[in-house]
């Protein structure tokens, strides 16, 4: 158990944060997903610069979201402490 401000913390941080991971890495892989299919339906509303943009957005969120999901399984968060 850590020390904290002089007094002996009762859960480590770790302990606390680690039951977090598998929620966090279920909403960004659902994320994810829907960014996917979002960015594949914009070719059939959008034209010109708009879809430029918004599809690219949304491969940008998606592609982000899928690697923090693989990243989360890999390597866990090393948290010091919670707030």
């Amino acid at each position: 158990m850590m020390w904290l401000f002089g007094k002996r913390e009762p859960i480590p941080a770790s302990e606390i944060v680690g039951p977090y991971v598998p929620i966090l890495r279920g909403y960004l892989v659902a994320a994810a997903t829907y960014y996917a299919l979002i960015s594949l339906s914009h070719f059939f509303y959008e034209k010109g610069l708009g879809l430029v943009v918004l599809d690219g957005l949304s491969v940008i969120a998606a592609v982000t979201g899928f690697w923090l999901w693989r990243r989360l399984k890999r390597r866990p968060p090393q948290m010091l402490g919670l707030e």
